[in-house]
């Protein structure tokens, strides 16, 4: 209702709402205003699978959401957490393309990523694809892993096997989550 009563003075302006914690699902009986941005933020999401693995209760949960916005509303984005392990390296990044693919089928028009900078070590690639994953969702995650770890000449190579020794061991860990 706020939204209505403000469209009509600036008729233009779209108005951004966060979709979080007790709101994460989609209304069942009211449907956003044509001029409201929903920005879900999935604070209870597994942070190692990606949205919709059978296996991942968090996984479907944070899948059956998303999805249940995205046929209600005009304009959605998404708010990313992260990783948020503590200080622990996390680069998922296999997962974040399919995420991405996955945002892109739903019509999700924006993103936002939050970052933890003490996990300053992994910060740097997980920014790097999350980037250009927004700009092209259709990139392939082990080319832009090369494509980062370039940068770093020599180095290069066993940057790359670092980053994915690192991915397996985090898929390997099972669910992550914040509580």
């Amino acid at each position: 209702q706020i939204v209505q009563r403000v469209r009509k003075q600036y008729s233009d302006q779209l108005f951004l709402c966060y979709a979080y914690a007790p709101y994460d699902d989609a209304p069942k009986v009211n449907r956003p205003d044509e001029n409201l941005i929903i920005q879900f933020c999935p604070w209870l999401r597994c942070r190692t699978h990606p949205y919709g693995l059978d296996s991942c209760t968090r996984s479907v949960r944070t899948y059956q959401q998303f999805t249940g916005w995205a046929k209600i509303t005009h304009h959605l984005w998404l708010y990313e957490y992260g990783a948020y392990t503590w200080s622990c390296p996390y680069p998922n990044l296999q997962k974040t393309a399919r995420d991405f693919r996955f945002f892109a089928t739903q019509g999700a028009e924006g993103w936002f990523r939050d970052i933890c900078f003490a996990d300053w070590w992994t910060e740097g690639i997980n920014q790097y694809v999350d980037c250009r994953l927004a700009w092209n969702p259709q990139a392939e995650a082990d080319e832009l892993i090369a494509d980062y770890c370039r940068l770093f000449g020599t180095a290069q190579t066993p940057l790359v096997e670092y980053f994915q020794i690192l991915e397996k061991a985090m898929q390997k860990a099972g669910c992550i989550f914040i509580t």
